[in-house]
């Protein structure tokens, strides 16, 4: 399993070690058993401290379609891994039909009966001629080559079978910068607009991926409702300009990814 540790970081920012080694565990657990299974009994059979931890495990491991607990930013790189593979057995095929072709002079498909057919089958003929008899020549075996046109069998890394709307693809990239500027506008200290416009975008798709969200404006609106509660929050305390985090660092400390703490009365 590739291990993505700096989307694991940030989804795990404020948890104890423990909580973040089970985490792991189940990461883990979920690779090579093709997710979770939905019964949280059978979870917290693989160890007696899951069911304690649960509640803060629990929104990482979601029930798909398939009924299965699956971990979104995990298959998506399941599905990353089979992409790469499928692209491989592809070129492989193509390169083994190319090499076939080569060593045996051919130039398309449809040429291999002509091609084998007279230089063997003639001589055989004139030979059975001369001793005197004439059996009936068998037919030539069908042969073919892989197409390297044809479709690519979708698959999961351990045979189960994979629907296409799970193949997805970054958010982030499809957001107009017009969107991310109404983000920017927000911070109550503006300090490195053009780095912070990046990391904008950046945490935009990471949101998508940790809430599992598959439309942009969902991920933008998300982040102007966590920055109006980080500027709301300065305001309330009454945080001096200069003891404001810049955008830079509130961005790359993982904030937006922080629980809402609401005040007891």
């Amino acid at each position: 399993m590739a291990f993505w540790g700096e989307d694991f970081n940030r989804s795990t920012i404020g948890w104890s070690l423990e909580e973040r080694g089970a985490y792991h565990f189940l990461l883990w657990h979920s690779w090579s058993c093709d997710g979770l299974p939905p019964e949280l009994d059978r979870i917290f059979r693989l160890d007696p401290d899951l069911k304690r931890l649960w509640p803060c495990l629990e929104s990482k491991f979601p029930i798909a379609k398939d009924g299965r607990r699956r971990n979104p930013r995990q298959e998506r790189g399941r599905m990353e891994m089979i992409n790469i593979s499928s692209g491989k057995s592809k070129a492989g095929k193509l390169g083994a039909s190319k090499r076939w072709q080569q060593d045996n002079g051919i130039c398309h498909a449809s040429a291999i009966p002509s091609a084998i057919s007279l230089p063997m089958a003639e001589p055989m003929r004139s030979q059975w001629q001369t001793d005197g008899y004439s059996p009936s020549p068998s037919p030539l075996p069908s042969l073919s080559l892989p197409s390297p046109i044809s479709s690519a069998i979708k698959h999961t890394l351990n045979g189960s079978a994979v629907e296409p709307e799970f193949e997805k693809k970054k958010l982030a990239k499809s957001i107009p910068a017009s969107e991310i500027e109404r983000v920017w506008e927000c911070f109550p200290r503006k300090v490195g607009k053009l780095k912070s416009l990046a990391l904008i975008r950046k945490a935009c798709d990471l949101v998508a991926i940790e809430h599992d969200l598959l439309d942009a404006g969902d991920a933008v609106e998300y982040m102007i409702e966590k920055v109006n509660l980080f500027a709301d929050d300065c305001r309330k305390k009454a945080t001096e300009p200069q003891y404001i985090a810049h955008p830079q660092t509130w961005l790359n400390g993982g904030r937006y990814l922080d629980p809402v703490v609401t005040e007891s009365h």
